[in-house]
């Protein structure tokens, strides 16, 4: 999908370290501006709304309807505090400074990030591939 600056994006799906699967949808932002996120586990499941202004949390729970399935609940949204995280990574950073406490994402997590993206790149581009194991 070309994008607005001329680059395409990507679909890619991916395997945590820990097996989970990951998959990752590139949209077209010149249609709307559109960022979400979603963690689907076996008791809730967690999204990431409206660009980040936004969280729902949604637990399994039994079907009212059809006896013995289960279901996700409509859930309650709550602020995602993205106006304040720019505010809690200077807290982090001045706890690392002079409180000796770790930083909760660093340089590394930074170019594991940046390799990631280019290996996507990679793959889409030389082999056709969406699966990055």
């Amino acid at each position: 999908v070309p994008s607005l600056c001329g680059l395409p994006t990507y679909d890619a799906r991916l395997r945590a370290e820990t097996g989970a699967a990951v998959h990752m949808v590139g949209l077209d932002e010149r249609a709307f501006t559109h960022f979400e996120f979603s963690l689907v586990m076996e008791k809730a499941r967690i999204d990431i709304e409206n660009s980040g202004f936004s969280m729902r949390i949604r637990s399994v729970q039994d079907d009212q309807v059809f006896a013995g399935y289960r279901k996700l609940s409509a859930g309650e949204i709550s602020s995602g505090n993205l106006p304040l995280a720019l505010a809690y990574a200077i807290d982090n950073i001045y706890d690392h400074i002079f409180a000796n406490r770790p930083l909760l994402c660093d340089g590394h997590d930074a170019c594991l990030s940046l390799k990631l993206a280019n290996e996507i790149v990679t793959k889409s581009e030389t082999e056709g591939k969406q699966d990055i194991v």
